[in-house]
């Protein structure tokens, strides 16, 4: 039960900040990719349900750091006064904060 409910969380924050990504790349490409690294491209191009989960408890909470990281990263940047206020009423920005919250 633990294991499932471990997995659910990290589908969950992983989708969040898969869907925000895709909603910033919609409305602001160009300061998006100033944002992340190539690398991110790779770990969020594809829905994160159609990964291979980790199925190690490190696996898996080293995969929940990293995207934790990678949220609040993303978050920082958006709510500092260089960036865009626009990009803070995107519907799947406000959902990945309210998460990350």
């Amino acid at each position: 039960m633990a294991a499932v409910r471990s997995l659910n969380r990290l589908e969950i924050v992983g989708e969040t900040l898969h869907a925000a990504l895709n909603a910033l790349a919609q409305v602001a490409p160009d300061w998006l990719r100033d944002q992340v690294t190539a690398e991110w491209f790779l770990r969020y191009g594809k829905a994160f349900s159609d990964y291979q989960q980790p199925q190690g408890k490190g696996e898996r909470q080293e995969l929940a750091e990293t995207i934790g990281r990678d949220g609040r990263h993303l978050l920082t940047e958006m709510y500092r006064d260089t960036a865009p206020a626009y990009l803070r009423a995107v519907p799947a920005v406000e959902t990945l904060r309210q998460v990350w919250v």
